[in-house]
């Protein structure tokens, strides 16, 4: 008996030695089952002894992706996931965008069957980010499979609707729905405005968009790194609402701020860059 590995086409050399003037005899017995993953098997006398028909190598299959809206200077992460029958092999993932002016993209996203990729948004606008995963099942049969998502870059603002104007019963009470956990139709009833940005109507669109300010920290008003309803969402309401000085501040700002937005100026004057 022999054995043949995965991906080779043919046994390793069986010697036979002929001792004395006997005539010898190689036969080869019964043609086994094909294995799992090969389209048959090939018996032959003289080098090679056994031969293999090409290996069948599964197609990688990626699993759903959604384009993420990122802000300007701000990362966005897209967890990728992919289906491989073939077990045994590991998927390298490679991706680039279209416009990197707009957004660039961890160029090597990782290896294995799950990994993460990183989105950096660089200035306003729409890009297409292409995806590629390859198994290692050799280089002769190797398997990729490509996807493509589109990615929008925006300027952090707390227009939350996108309608051009920031309000108090608008933005700012889909800012606080949001971060009491208030999604689907509890998060935009009756505080979507009438003529809200097409893209920005819907409460997964909504969710979505303040997802990003919340991961590119828009939301963290005083800087501490916690988004907190009774510290950032009050600072926003009150701001809103045309509080300045000590009446916006008293009592909402965290007691760890950065040292950069723990006063009434600091606090306006940032709120005022993403209004």
């Amino acid at each position: 008996n022999t054995a043949i590995p995965k991906g080779a086409t043919a046994s390793a050399a069986v010697e036979v030695t002929r001792t004395g003037d006997a005539r010898v005899t190689v036969s080869l017995g019964a043609i086994p089952e094909a294995p799992e993953g090969y389209t048959g098997l090939q018996p032959a006398a003289g080098p090679p002894l056994v031969l293999f028909s090409s290996v069948v190598n599964a197609q990688p299959i990626i699993g759903a992706v959604s384009g993420p809206t990122v802000l300007v200077d701000a990362t966005a992460t897209v967890e990728l996931t992919v289906t491989d029958t073939d077990a045994e092999d590991t998927i390298t993932w490679t991706a680039a965008s279209d416009h990197e002016a707009v957004a660039t993209v961890d160029p090597a996203a990782g290896s294995g069957k799950t990994a993460t990729l990183t989105v950096t948004g660089v200035s306003a606008g729409d890009t297409t980010i292409r995806l590629n995963a390859v198994d290692d099942s050799g280089a002769s049969n190797a398997a990729a499979a490509e996807v493509s998502f589109a990615v929008r870059v925006e300027v952090a603002s707390l227009d939350v609707d996108g309608n051009g104007t920031v309000g108090l019963l608008t933005d700012g009470l889909l800012m606080v729905r949001y971060l009491i956990g208030a999604r689907g139709s509890a998060l935009t009833d009756g505080a979507v405005a009438g003529n809200a940005r097409e893209d920005r109507n819907e409460p997964e669109e909504i969710a979505v968009y303040l997802q990003g300010l919340a991961d590119g920290d828009v939301l963290d008003v005083d800087g501490n790194g916690t988004v907190g309803l009774l510290t950032d969402g009050l600072l926003m309401v009150r701001y809103l609402i045309g509080a300045r000085g000590s009446t916006l501040t008293e009592g909402t700002v965290a007691e760890n701020a950065h040292e950069d937005r723990d006063t009434p100026e600091e606090i306006a004057t940032y709120l005022d860059s993403v209004r």
